[in-house]
């Protein structure tokens, strides 16, 4: 027995093969929750409080935010420039890697 993750908006679903211990423990909340009205409420907030804190350090480097240093460096190399630093850099590690070798270049060429 295997759960699944379903997203109808991206018309999406991902298999999640849980180990038989955790596939128990999951089955076992799955009956508690159809005998007691009101258990599905908070098992459902509580599993998904857990997956938003989980779900950022699961994802590839690149989709995830800037790391402080990269947000640091970036912030002193638009001071040095006199440039603002563009608003898809704060949300992306890849653009921000781009920007900052662009920016890097660009102080190079200044220097």
């Amino acid at each position: 027995m295997n759960f699944y993750l379903v997203c109808p908006e991206l018309e999406f679903t991902l298999e999640l093969p849980f180990s038989p211990a955790g596939r128990e423990q999951v089955a076992m909340q799955v009956r508690r929750m159809q005998e007691e009205e009101g258990q599905a409420r908070g098992f459902e907030y509580r599993l998904a409080e857990e997956l938003s804190k989980l779900i950022p350090q699961l994802t590839d480097w690149d989709i995830k935010p800037p790391t402080g240093a990269q947000m640091a460096y970036a912030t002193s190399l638009c001071a040095q420039l006199g440039i603002p630093l563009p608003a898809a850099t704060r949300r992306s590690r890849a653009l921000m890697q781009i920007f900052l070798a662009e920016a890097k270049a660009l102080h190079s060429q200044r220097s």
